[in-house]
């Protein structure tokens, strides 16, 4: 049976009570994330250390019926920041900004990072999703120490789990 009407049946329809939403897929899969890190005096010539931001993150894509993306949701889990500058992580999905509803699950602590009412950053065509504004206050180094979950003889701070949902006002192609 089709309950929301939007032509999936039963077992076919992971949200058998939501006509926009019908399945989901993964990326880089529903098990496993994908890997970034940063180095915050890139280009300059710094220590080349790339520990100043490490997260892991994998995207969510809900769909509608007809496989467009409906929603996109991002989790990131923040692992380890050994920079001492406030470190942020924002994504550039490639669409235009106004194809964008909504953004939630944000941290955004500080006002630099200005955001348009849907919650794409301002000043850009392209929608940027920002997923948080400083990783210093995110993931606290222990007491006595300058970074956090950089070196093996300092204590262990567990990863901070972020995420961010992102609708679209109409379904997107997945590969935009």
């Amino acid at each position: 049976q089709d309950v929301d009407g939007d032509g999936l049946y039963g077992y076919e329809d992971e949200f058998p009570n939501d006509p926009e939403r019908a399945t989901s897929s993964f990326w880089p899969s529903n098990n496993s994330f994908a890997t970034v890190l940063f180095e915050d005096q890139w280009p300059s010539i710094g220590d080349y250390d790339f520990n100043d931001l490490v997260a892991d993150y994998k995207f969510t894509y809900i769909k509608s019926a007809t496989g467009g993306v409906k929603e996109l949701v991002i989790e990131v889990d923040l692992k380890a920041v050994g920079g001492l500058k406030k470190g942020s992580l924002l994504f550039n999905l490639g669409l235009d900004q106004s194809l964008v509803e909504s953004v939630t699950g944000n941290i955004l602590e500080y006002d630099f990072i200005k955001t348009n009412q849907n919650g794409t950053e301002t000043g850009l065509t392209d929608a940027v999703i920002p997923i948080f504004d400083n990783s210093r206050s995110l993931l606290a180094p222990p007491a006595g120490h300058s970074v956090t979950n950089v070196y093996n003889n300092q204590p262990h701070v567990n990863k901070v789990k972020i995420i961010t949902k992102v609708v679209f006002t109409n379904p997107v192609p997945e590969n935009s």
